[in-house]
């Protein structure tokens, strides 16, 4: 008696943790065009801000004029880091910009359908039309 409860509840046990319950589609195309949208808007405001903060650098430098008698020297380092850093926010923004454009092109490709598929349900084997993804390739 023991034994055939112990079985009855890993059967119950086994199919509700293998059973798919219903999803709501989420469509990729769309996720990856607004993933792109954002990438592009961030690369722009990241362009923007790496100008600014070379120009911002450009202002602030004192160039090291000889004269006579010698004067003490500048220091420029604000200037420096300054400049480094709209380096380092004009990179940032062209690799967004970049992955912007990747991701629309993904977008592109991708088609979504419904295959039928095997699933077990309430111990069952049937098979349903689930949600596919599929990447369309030409040559």
């Amino acid at each position: 008696m023991k034994g055939i409860v112990v079985a009855l509840a890993l059967v119950f046990w086994v199919s509700t943790a293998h059973s798919q319950d219903i999803i709501d589609p989420v469509d990729p195309k769309q996720e990856l065009l607004t993933l792109s949208r954002n990438q592009k808007s961030a690369g722009w405001v990241f362009l923007a801000a790496g100008l600014g903060l070379i120009g911002s650098a450009g202002a602030v430098y004192k160039p090291n004029v000889i004269t006579w008698p010698p004067a003490e020297k500048e220091d420029n380092t604000l200037s420096a880091a300054l400049a480094v850093a709209g380096i380092g926010s004009l990179i940032g923004g062209t690799s967004f910009l970049i992955a912007a454009r990747r991701n629309k092109k993904k977008a592109m490709y991708l088609e979504t359908g419904y295959t039928p598929l095997p699933v077990l349900q309430r111990g069952q084997l049937t098979s349903q039309a689930q949600p596919t993804l599929s990447l369309k390739v030409s040559f």
